[in-house]
């Protein structure tokens, strides 16, 4: 089994946090989904999801590309369930 890279790595990172997310997103039982932390925590850690799932789509496979458009859907929903 080969070492995993630095891009697999961050891409894994990526996605993790995108199942966290989506977990409490579908595990709701309310339309109102609370979020840890505060709102800039929340949005911090979506934009380094971004950031990290375009990194490895860039730098790494173009596989990844899912992970950046996985992302960009979290970060829509979160902000529609958010304002």
């Amino acid at each position: 089994m080969p070492k995993p890279t630095w891009t697999s790595v961050m891409g894994l990172v990526s996605v993790l946090i995108t199942c966290f997310f989506w977990s409490l997103a579908l595990l709701s039982q309310r339309k109102e989904v609370h979020y840890p932390g505060e709102l800039a925590g929340v949005m911090i850690t979506l934009l380094i999801e971004l950031a990290l799932s375009l990194v490895a789509a860039i730098k790494g496979s173009r596989w990844w590309l899912i992970a950046v458009a996985a992302s960009l859907g979290t970060v829509v929903s979160v902000m529609s369930r958010l304002h």
